[in-house]
């Protein structure tokens, strides 16, 4: 019995410590008054890192690692970060290139903006 109680808690405790550490690093989650106060934080963050180069349509492109796109069914600014490194030419389409959503910046929206007349 006393093994057994040992190997739960061998177990368990690492478990927990992963889930104390997760609580941790969730940082709040903030609501902006309007889409274009969203946007605006969006630019700010895109404006944190820099730039890479890539092709496209046989032409080089220089391309910000962030980037800001609107999600039209949620009421939600979308911050895409490509998985690239910062100033590095990358001799693949840039369509190619894997993007992640890293941040979002949801809105609150106003009932008179959105009704159908």
């Amino acid at each position: 019995m006393l093994r057994l109680g040992l190997v739960l808690s061998i177990v368990t405790l690492p478990l927990i410590g992963m889930e104390v550490i997760n609580a941790r690093q969730q940082e709040p989650l903030n609501v902006f008054q309007s889409a274009d106060d969203a946007v605006l934080a969006c630019r700010i963050w895109q404006e944190a890192e820099g730039t890479f180069t890539a092709r496209s349509s046989n032409a080089i492109v220089q391309s910000s690692l962030r980037s800001c796109e609107a999600d039209l069914d949620h009421p939600v600014i979308l911050g895409r970060r490509f998985s690239v490194v910062d100033g590095v030419q990358y001799n693949r389409p840039i369509g190619s290139l894997h993007r992640s959503i890293a941040q979002r910046f949801p809105y609150l929206v106003h009932r008179q903006h959105t009704e159908i007349h």
